[in-house]
């Protein structure tokens, strides 16, 4: 484990929250979007953007959770 992840841990553990490792098989770093962390979420949405897969497709398949935003039109008609 590198000690940026022990870090985290550490930091986690503080503020009482436990961090996923990321979606991407043999990545161990913390979970930020989607499941994904920082840099694998970068890869990704560069495939996503460039047409070669898409959001809905992946989250099909596993490797990537729903986005937890809502669009702005339903949070303005909810709010």
């Amino acid at each position: 484990m590198t000690d940026l992840a022990k870090s985290i841990i550490v930091h986690n553990m503080k503020n009482k929250f436990e961090w996923e490792p990321c979606l991407v098989t043999g990545c161990q770093r913390p979970a930020r979007s989607r499941g994904l962390c920082g840099s694998c979420y970068v890869i990704i949405h560069r495939q996503v953007t460039e047409g070669k897969t898409s959001w809905k497709k992946l989250e099909r398949l596993g490797k990537v959770k729903p986005t937890t935003r809502r669009s702005l039109a339903v949070q303005y008609i909810t709010s």
